[in-house]
């Protein structure tokens, strides 16, 4: 009896990442606004990136960011209450800034985007008349850091900040809103040191940190990192014509501890001799949940729809809490 199944490996005779490879997601022009944005994850940190004409937009969230609310009874509709409720908070954005609009559709000669599905991975190429731009970029699966290999070609200097400007939850837009714009600001601080950028932030359930390292591979110089203010703070370093770089960011669960330490102890597992074996072991990861069953309708359609559903599924849905949505 032939079988697609091997019954002694418990693995799928399908070729790999053919598979599930066909159902990417392709983008052919860049997604300008966070209603198109790409995301990626391992279930418990997600991103969501798309472009703005010089810049790559990555906001980065994590499922057990929760500020709980002072009052015990829920009145949805309550005026006073309105944006006090309990909610998940956004983490930090963090924004490359590669200087000229290398994004920007009047300058552009190419462009590519992909959402891999086999691997949780997202892949741009931006081919414009100012330079030319690739990446590469993961959520660890095992560890949560967000690790992004960026080539350029032409392009003179580059800004990488992180920066959180409050997070509001605007429940009943539609209706209501509290015009209170300090909402969501206070308790945010940013440091910058010799090894990265940093920000806090305290919800009622600890305080949370995300830090951010650049770290060059070729073709650039050293990189300095300045404090902005409170809410930013940047990375900045100059390139050759042709050059190489890694950011890596992370974010911490809420705790009464040293946030800021959490999260340097985080970063620190991604250097030059480890990052091999984490990018080996978040594929494995991806590839053993694929293995986990095989679907197929005959339907194109229904195909894809299947297979990006179990990948928002995985990408959001393993955390200590339930992801929203």
């Amino acid at each position: 009896m032939q079988t697609t199944f091997n019954l002694n490996s418990n693995e799928w005779m399908i070729e790999w990442p053919g598979r599930v490879a066909r159902h990417d997601v392709v983008y052919l022009t860049p997604p300008v606004d966070a209603m198109q944005g790409m995301p990626i994850g391992n279930g418990d940190v997600g991103v969501l990136a798309w472009c703005e004409e010089s810049r790559l937009i990555l906001v980065v969230n994590k499922c057990d960011l929760w500020d709980e609310a002072p009052f015990t009874t829920f009145r949805n509709w309550a005026a006073e209450e309105e944006d006090y409720s309990s909610a998940q908070r956004h983490a930090c954005r963090v924004i490359i800034d590669f200087g000229v609009p290398v994004f920007d559709a009047f300058y552009l000669t190419d462009f590519r985007a992909r959402i891999s599905l086999a691997d949780a991975r997202l892949h741009i190429t931006a081919q414009s008349a100012l330079g030319n731009v690739s990446l590469t970029a993961f959520v660890s699966h095992d560890s949560g850091v967000m690790c992004c290999d960026i080539t350029t070609e032409e392009v003179a200097s580059v800004e990488v900040s992180i920066e959180r400007y409050g997070s509001r939850t605007f429940g009943h837009w539609y209706s209501q809103i509290n015009r209170d714009t300090t909402i969501g600001l206070k308790g945010t601080t940013t440091a910058a040191e010799v090894t990265g950028i940093y920000l806090s932030h305290t919800l009622t359930t600890g305080a949370f940190a995300v830090g951010c390292q650049v770290q060059v591979m070729n073709g650039g110089s050293d990189v300095t990192y300045t404090r902005n203010h409170t809410y930013a703070a940047t990375a900045r370093l100059q390139l050759a014509m042709n050059a190489s770089f890694r950011v890596i960011a992370s974010v911490t669960s809420p705790s009464i501890g040293d946030s800021i330490a959490q999260v340097k102890e985080q970063l620190n597992i991604v250097t030059s001799t480890t990052f091999d074996s984490l990018s080996t072991a978040h594929n494995e990861a991806w590839r053993a949940f694929w293995q986990q069953s095989y679907m197929s309708f005959g339907d194109d359609y229904l195909d894809n729809l299947w297979h990006l559903t179990m990948y928002y599924a995985n990408a959001s849905q393993r955390g200590r809490l339930p992801g929203r949505f």
